[in-house]
């Protein structure tokens, strides 16, 4: 109900575009790359056979040599991205045409700063498994982060990171935040959103319900303390979040077998939404490759929705951005 909520499905019934072409990535808990909603979309896999050169990698001491996922997070947001299986039941993906890589950003209950700066250097600049062979042409076209602190103040620390990312035409998409895990009520305050989804030059991503496209109460709202100078909107700079995606009961591909599912809420749901939305515009217009414009693209056509319970503000404003 979430795809076709936001009516991916038309997209690709009506015009045909469906990602094919495009890669996207994700930086996570890693993904169960044999996932029959996953396997096919997976660069490395060539019929069959499977190569995870310049398609993942895992910064961590354990450094699994095929993509794997402790968690399960990683595979769920890949799952929205671009998940697909034949059956007509399963279509779980925004952009089911559409390839994918992945770095293990996350061990199996905590992101390091260091694995996620490694995981942004290889999003960046893909290599071999052995760290050799970089081959900058492999790189994706958006790069989904459904993770983040909970800082209420801007820390630079990702920043170049996404300085790099912007430059090299790779779309970076963060997640908002969720009250539950930074221990605010439902409904939390203004300037609860996380870093790096507070940067100036990320769409940060907010949810919505399923299919109602009502604010989910789990959604960390702006403002954020840093300007956005590449994509100021009517004197927007401040505003987080960028847009909304669906964020509650999201069922997607999870870790524990090739079949196996389940339903999850959080804005790390809703964030997947617009990366596999990115490998779409890019299949209709592929010489759309600037942030700042696709993502006004994304804000000039979004559906005005009610802000959050109490919240006073038009459109966009710091509950919901600009679309759901």
């Amino acid at each position: 109900p979430n795809i076709t909520h936001v009516k991916a499905n038309d997209v690709w019934d009506l015009f045909g575009f469906d990602g094919e072409g495009f890669t996207i990535a994700n930086i996570d808990s890693g993904v169960r790359y044999t996932h029959e909603a996953v396997v096919n979309q997976y660069r490395g896999n060539d019929g069959g056979t499977f190569s995870h050169d310049y398609n993942w990698l895992d910064p961590y001491a354990s450094a699994y040599q095929a993509p794997r996922d402790d968690n399960g997070h990683g595979t769920h947001t890949m799952g929205t991205m671009v998940g697909k299986v034949a059956d007509n039941v399963n279509q779980i993906g925004m952009a089911p045409g559409a390839d994918w890589m992945a770095c293990r950003g996350c061990s199996t209950n905590q992101c390091a700063g260091d694995q996620l700066l490694a995981c942004a250097q290889w999003v960046a600049a893909p290599t071999k498994m052995d760290g050799s062979g970089v081959d900058t042409t492999k790189r994706p076209v958006a790069v989904n982060n459904s993770w983040g602190d909970c800082d209420q103040t801007y820390d630079d620390w990702y920043q170049e990171v996404v300085d790099a990312w912007v430059a090299a035409g790779i779309y970076p998409v963060f997640s908002n935040g969720n009250n539950s895990n930074c221990y605010y009520p439902v409904n939390p305050p203004e300037g609860t959103v996380g870093n790096p989804a507070r940067y100036g030059n990320v769409s940060g991503v907010g949810s919505t319900g399923q299919s109602n496209a009502t604010y989910a109460g789990h959604s960390n709202k702006g403002p954020s303390d840093v300007a956005d100078t590449i994509n100021p909107i009517d004197g927007s700079e401040f505003v987080k979040p960028q847009f909304m995606a669906p964020g509650v009961a999201i069922r997607s591909s999870l870790n524990g077998s090739d079949t196996q599912y389940a339903s999850y809420n959080g804005t790390s749901m809703s964030a997947p939404h617009v990366t596999g939305l990115i490998a779409l515009i890019r299949e209709a217009a592929p010489c759309l490759e600037d942030y700042g414009q696709i993502e006004t693209l994304i804000q000039n056509t979004a559906t005005e929705i009610d802000p959050a319970p109490g919240f006073d503000g038009g459109t966009p404003n710091n509950s919901v951005g600009w679309c759901d």
